[in-house]
């Protein structure tokens, strides 16, 4: 529910940005930066205090997709190939050391165990 949410607000966010700032890209524009960080931050915070970390991190990463799902639809030619290389980044930081980190406890939990 909440990486849903994040993913509506998220796509809102580029949308509304541009539409405010004139600029496709949000991040170009000191407009467009602040209505990406206020439709996603301030939720962001509130379902922390809410319901905890691992909520607010599931809204974030909705808002991320959102964001670049958003860019990807609605984009250019260049605006594709740049999420193209947003989502590789992601991968090379994020899910590897994510899964790095899952073996790694695994591992050590199992060592414990013997």
């Amino acid at each position: 529910m909440l990486v849903a949410a994040g993913i509506l607000l998220g796509a809102v966010g580029w949308a509304l940005s541009h539409l405010l700032s004139g600029q496709f890209e949000p991040f170009d524009s000191d407009t467009g930066f602040l209505t990406i960080q206020a439709l996603l931050a301030f939720p962001a915070f509130a379902f922390g205090l809410k319901r905890g970390l691992l909520a607010a991190c599931g809204f974030v990463l909705g808002g991320y997709l959102g964001l670049n799902g958003y860019a990807y639809l609605a984009g250019s030619a260049e605006t594709r190939a740049w999420a193209l290389l947003g989502a590789m980044t992601s991968v090379t930081l994020v899910v590897l050391p994510a899964m790095a980190g899952v073996v790694g406890s695994v591992a050590g939990r199992r060592q414990r165990s013997e």
